[in-house]
């Protein structure tokens, strides 16, 4: 009796362990994609901020929201797998409020 309460014990504290080793090293890999779908997502503001294109590298969704709540939206590039999304804000010059959210499929490139 005591033997099968020690086995299941130790069963459980080992499974329990692998468990939170395997949530462990994937949210590493998981929060690494995000961090890098949030340097695009900062790096595309900044470009629709100054004026100049931005580069499609995933799906871009872009709102830009007035004073009076209307809305003004835009949706880039469609398809291929994703590494993750982030989204970031900004405040305009005319005040209004700029929302981008980037998924990206590949690495930004500065």
């Amino acid at each position: 009796m005591k033997i099968d309460a020690l086995i299941t014990v130790a069963t459980f504290v080992l499974t329990v362990t692998y468990m939170l080793t395997l949530f462990i090293n994937n949210r590493i890999c998981i929060l690494d994609r995000e961090i890098e779908a949030w340097k695009c997502a900062e790096m595309e503001a900044e470009n629709i901020i100054n004026g100049s294109n931005f580069t499609v590298i995933g799906r871009i969704e872009i709102k830009t929201i007035y004073w009076n709540y209307t809305k003004k939206m835009r949706l880039e590039g469609f398809g291929q797998q994703k590494m993750g999304c982030a989204y970031t804000y900004r405040i305009r010059s005319d005040g209004s409020l700029l929302y981008v959210e980037v998924c990206p499929y590949k690495a930004c490139k500065p």
